[in-house]
């Protein structure tokens, strides 16, 4: 199928329970698949359905797969054996807890327990553990039979319809072929499983539907001439007891010692000679799914005769050469017509060599491939989840008004659409003051709640909503989203302004350095540790990972915001995203003459206003000499207006200076922070509006939408959110302007009432369509409910879960073995890989001679300064504990940075790793074992270098060019740095 998938992608999804088959699988697939499309699941140990003690691990495992096969986030699941589990750690589940959109076809082989619940189902712990899969099964959406014999079981039953159930065969291995051996050669191979002469064989195991029985009674019917000439060769192993009944039962029918031989177990390739030189093949059973052993004898030339039953005749293909496997005289009648007629036997032969044929599994493969996709084309997409005959309860969490926050005023927008959908209650600081907040919006909310009573309760809420930006705010939501994750509205893509300022001013012990490392590695520590380099990793870090790892997922205003997430976070991220508009409600058509009446401008004055804080990056000054430039500053109508807080510092004290020394002095006016009525009395009288920004930080300018919504023509700049901004709309100048291209802007509206009026018709056409509150809530429901059905399988959650329904039941280390797998399980939404360097451990790193000990650091300091983001981490093997631990704190003394900053934490793998291996030649077979474990564990590329550390006389370089070399190979084949 993986061949032959065309343009889907395939994953395969491996049981860690069987290590040993993992790097196999791997090895064979290598070819076919990129490694990140094999997948590893870990359940607890020893679930086993025979172990009635484990029956909540068992649970609990099942539960882990459904939501690891999820997380996945397939289309269609193909479960290739379903019926697991009985005596072994296989883990197979089918819809029974909820998590899958997916569908699912399962290989379905046969039903013979179900059939014969006599012979099979007598045991109780065997039988609950098969209706437990039959069950599973009827939660199927397609079933894949081997045989039309099987598919008519499921329709007979399981009651599956005609559409449901495609026979897509199946087929014999391709080493299965006649191979041609001397006489000697077979002389030798019987000799080395007790065969004496010539033989009939059948292979296909000891049971009671094989109707071994059956076909010795039969071979003792023949006549003596017959069986002194062939044995009958049984070619399966054979445990004790079935060896002592059967050779029993070949006494009992007067056989001789040497009539029947039970070879037990032979390698593959014996059994592919064993079958090119018996004489015939026989397979008697009454019950099969396929019959695969009738079909491999063919393909290796052997006459095939065999029972006229269940999918028998579909493989044999030919009447004459069926038997009735109840009567043993019919099949010691088909026997000696073989044995007697070699025109007969030949003719046997001949059918086989075209019958096998008809069986490959390039048509088997199609065959399911059509099937599937039929199935995914045919069947409507299903919902993330079950609708609720209440509406949700959602904590919302955010500043309001009347905080001075532009977040406060859009939550004060937000907050009446999205009550709509959800029961709202309102998280606010410990201490505030709800008597300041409008009683309309008061009215909107469920309730208003403290944090510290959220906290106390949050698991009442079935949904919570955080607002994140750039300022002081939000500082209690950042330990608040840890503990309580949910969507997170992130604002302003970087955080780095209220992380250092909370660190440097406020003192909270490395917050900010903790952001740096874990969003941008040692490179973002180093840039900080530089001189000057604090403001320039704020403005060039964003810092922001460990909101997004802990929310639930991420809901953006803007496709730069999303470009940013790609750059610093990663590709893998985009899932975990979610884009909607920045909402604006439509403005009423107030009178613009009498909001210009209070402001103090008459019905003739032309005024261009600048809304929002002044700062060096709205472009204030830029603004400033622009206009003083133009023409239209000539005019004693005309006015600029700067409708926000004053500029600190020399900033501000340079936009006083030059507005002083002007001579128009009287036509410019900075207004300071206004209220909401003063501020939307502005945008009514306005006539242009210029919003100009630089060093976007990730946030979407809601004044520029405001400008738009109240239909105002705006000059902007493509920077940011804003080049994304259609064209049309506005007068957009290159993000990098040059102040003659402001002038001609200012000066071109001025003089054109009519591009004027165009500009604002167009602009808040787009806001009302885009933008409209209730159009905006409606994403932000269906972008709540994907995001957080999607974290349900995230470890935290999907632990929580589990441990609410089993908790009773699973010991403290069933608890911590738990946490370990679902960590080990999660794909997560940052799997783009690190380079983990396998470095030796300090300790010892420390006794080596100092040159070489030197040029390693040397080397990695390097990595430092030449990798972005924190794709280099350096590890090293703790044999006290027996895991991979950071060596962070290495790192830390070569960076000159406090110790105490990182801890050397266990290594958490993840899926698209890269090891690089510094091989030391004394290492100890516990560090290896637990490479080669790792290594099986997750889907990691591994390279190593010949030694530890490079060689006397080498340069440190060349470590480096190993590992971007490694890093530059994976790009090449879709992987990217983290």
């Amino acid at each position: 199928m993986c061949r032959y998938r065309g343009d889907h992608e395939i994953l395969l999804a491996l049981n860690g329970a069987f290590p040993d088959s993992i790097d196999e699988i791997r090895q064979q697939f290598a070819d076919i698949l990129p490694p990140s499309a094999i997948r590893v699941f870990h359940p607890l140990p020893n679930v086993n359905s025979l172990n009635d003690s484990r029956e909540a691990q068992r649970e609990a495992s099942a539960m882990a797969w459904e939501a690891f096969l999820a997380s996945l986030d397939p289309d269609v699941v193909h479960v290739s054996s379903l019926f697991e589990g009985l005596s072994d750690d296989a883990v197979t589940s089918i819809g029974a807890y909820g998590f899958g959109r997916h569908l699912t076809a399962v290989t379905l082989y046969d039903l013979i327990p179900l059939i014969n619940q006599e012979r099979y189902l007598s045991n109780s712990v065997i039988d609950r553990w098969y209706r437990r899969k039959v069950e599973n099964i009827l939660r199927a959406d397609l079933l894949l039979s081997i045989s039309e014999s099987s598919r008519r079981e499921g329709l007979e039953y399981l009651h599956f319809s005609e559409s449901q159930i495609v026979n897509i065969s199946t087929a014999a291995d391709p080493q299965f072929q006649h191979v041609a051996l001397s006489q000697s050669d077979k002389v030798a191979l019987r000799e080395r499983h007790g065969i004496n002469r010539p033989f009939i064989m059948y292979t296909g195991g000891i049971d009671y539907r094989k109707n071994i029985e059956g076909l010795i009674e039969a071979y003792a019917l023949l006549p003596a001439r017959f069986r002194k000439k062939y044995a009958l060769a049984v070619v399966c192993t054979c445990h004790e007891a079935d060896r002592n009944r059967l050779l029993q039962l070949a006494r009992d029918t007067g056989l001789r010692d040497n009539d029947l031989v039970l070879t037990g177990f032979v390698p593959e390739d014996d059994l592919i000679s064993l079958y090119s030189s018996c004489r015939l093949f026989v397979f008697p059973s009454w019950h099969e799914g396929f019959g695969l052993p009738a079909l491999e004898a063919m393909w290796c030339g052997a006459p095939v005769i065999g029972s006229n039953r269940s999918s028998l005749p579909e493989v044999i293909g030919w009447d004459e050469a069926t038997f009735d496997p109840f009567d043993s005289q019919s099949i010691a009648d088909k026997l000696k017509a073989t044995l007697r007629d070699t025109t007969f036997t030949k003719a046997l032969v001949d059918h086989g060599r075209s019958q096998c044929r008809k069986f490959s599994w390039e048509w088997t493969a199609r065959r399911a491939l059509r099937a599937i996709e039929q199935l995914w084309s045919e069947t409507p997409a299903r919902a993330m989840v079950a609708l609720s005959p209440r509406k949700p309860r959602l904590a919302y969490v955010s500043p309001i008004p009347p905080a001075r926050s532009g977040i406060a005023e859009y939550s004060a927008e937000l907050i009446p659409e999205l009550a709509q959908f959800y029961q709202l209650d309102l998280i606010v600081p410990d201490g505030f003051d709800i008597s300041k907040m409008e009683q309309q919006l008061r009215n909107k909310v469920n309730a208003i709640r403290e944090v510290s009573q959220f906290v106390a309760d949050h698991d009442h809420y079935d949904r919570v909503l955080y607002h994140f930006g750039n300022s002081e705010h939000h500082m209690h939501m950042f330990d608040l989203l840890t503990y309580i994750p949910g969507v997170v509205v992130l604002h302003d893509f970087y955080l780095s302004g209220i992380l250092s300022y909370w660190e440097h001013h406020l003192k909270a012990e490395h917050i900010w350095s903790h952001a740096l490392y874990n969003t941008h590695g040692y490179q973002g520590l180093a840039a900080m540790m530089r001189p000057g380099g604090i403001d320039e990793a704020v403005w060039t870090y964003p810092s922001n990972r460990q909101v997004i790892e802990d929310a639930d997922g991420i809901i953006v205003h803007s496709e730069n915001s999303l470009r940013l997430a790609r750059k610093w976070i990663g590709e893998s991220c985009a899932n975990q995203f979610a884009l909607i508009p920045h909402l604006r409600v439509p403005e009423a058509a107030l009178s613009s003459e009498e909001a210009r009446k209070r402001l103090g401008f008459t019905p003739n004055d032309l005024v261009i206003c600048s809304f929002g804080l002044m700062a060096a990056t709205k472009h204030n000054r830029a603004i400033l000499d622009a206009w003083l430039k133009s023409n239209a500053s000539s005019k004693t109508t005309v006015h600029l207006v700067f409708v926000g807080q004053r500029a600190d510092g020399a900033y501000g004290a340079a936009i006083d200076k030059v507005i002083a020394r002007s001579g128009k002095a009287s036509r410019i006016r900075v207004t300071g922070w206004t209220d909401s009525t003063d501020f939307k009395d502005y945008l009514r009288a306005a006539d242009i509006a210029i919003q100009l920004r630089t060093l976007s930080r990730g946030e979407t300018s809601g004044t520029v939408l405001d400008c738009m919504n109240f239909g105002l023509p705006t000059i902007i700049n493509a920077n940011g959110a804003m080049a994304d901004i259609p064209d049309d709309c506005v007068v957009k100048l290159d993000d990098e302007f040059t102040q003659a291209d402001l002038v001609a802007a200012i000066d071109r509206l001025v003089a054109s009432p009519e591009v004027r009026k165009t500009l604002g018709q167009r602009g808040r056409k787009l806001i009302e369509s885009a933008h409209d509150p209730a159009h905006c809530a409606s994403l932000y429901k269906d972008a709540i409910e994907r995001l957080s059905w999607k974290a349900q399988l995230n470890p935290m959650h999907l632990a929580a879960r589990i441990r609410s329904k089993f908790d009773a039941d699973l010991s403290d280390m069933d608890l911590r073995l738990l946490a370990e797998r679902l960590d080990w399980n999660a794909a997560g939404p940052n799997t783009d890989g690190r380079i983990l360097i396998n470095v030796p451990c300090p300790k010892r790193l420390r006794g080596q001679e100092t040159w070489r000990c030197d040029q390693l650091m040397r080397a990695l300091k390097d990595l430092v300064d030449s990798v972005d983001g924190p794709g280099i981490e350096p590890i090293y093997w703790c044999e006290d504990l027996q895991v991979f631990r950071y060596a962070r704190r290495l790192m830390l003394s070569l960076l000159g940075l406090p110790l105490d900053l990182l801890a050397d934490d266990v290594v958490p793998f993840r899926i698209g790793d890269v090891l690089l291996d510094l091989r030391e030649d004394d290492r100890s077979a516990q560090h290896d074992q637990g490479l080669a474990e790792v290594r099986r564990r997750v889907t990691l590329l591994y390279c190593s270098l010949s030694s530890s550390v490079p060689a006397r006389g080498t340069q440190p370089a060349e470590l480096t060019k190993e590992v971007r070399t490694v890093s530059e190979q994976l790009k090449v084949a879709g992987w990217h740095p983290m």
